[in-house]
C-alpha cells in the first residue's frame, strides 16, 4: 500500500521552529486547502477550506521558516500519520491526531527581491554607453 500526500495550500498559521528534548528541529503548521466544491459548500453555509496538520523536521523545517511566513503559498508531499493519546486532564479521554509528514516542499511564490539590488536598464545604460558609441 502506498501512504503518499500531495497537496497545494496556504500556510494557516505563524511559523515558529521548535527544538525536542534530544535537539532536533521541527515546525508544526496548518496548511489550509480549498475543498473542491468550494462555491457549493459556501451556498449551504459550510466551510470550504480544510486545515490540515503538517509536521516538517531539521532541514526541511528550517527551509520552510527560513522563506515561508503566514499566508504563503505552499505544496507539500509526504505521508499520513496517525496516533493517539490519553488526553491530559481527562484520562479517560483518548485524542486522535491525523498529520502530515512533509519529506518534500515546493515554493509556489517567488522569493522576495530587495528594491535597490538591481539597477535600472537606464541606469544600466548610462553606466555602459556613451553617445560615441551608438549607431545613430
Amino acid at each position: 500500500m502506498m501512504n503518499t500526500f500531495c497537496g497545494i495550500g496556504r500556510i494557516a498559521n505563524d511559523l515558529q521552529l521548535t527544538k525536542t528534548s534530544s535537539g532536533k528541529t521541527v515546525l508544526v503548521f496548518t496548511l489550509a486547502i480549498d475543498k473542491r466544491n468550494k462555491k457549493q459548500l459556501e451556498e449551504r453555509n459550510e466551510p470550504g477550506t480544510n486545515f490540515i496538520k503538517c509536521v516538517a523536521w531539521e532541514t526541511t523545517a528550517q527551509t520552510i521558516a527560513g522563506y515561508c511566513h503566514k499566508g504563503s503559498p505552499l505544496g507539500i508531499t509526504g505521508s499520513v500519520e496517525t496516533r493517539s493519546y490519553q488526553h491530559p486532564q481527562h484520562s479517560e479521554v483518548k485524542v486522535a491526531v491525523t498529520e502530515i509528514l512533509v519529506d518534500r516542499i515546493t515554493f509556489l511564490e517567488p522569493k522576495q527581491q530587495s528594491q535597490n539590488q538591481f539597477a535600472t536598464v537606464d541606469d544600466t545604460v548610462k553606466a555602459n554607453v556613451s553617445e560615441d558609441m551608438l549607431p545613430f
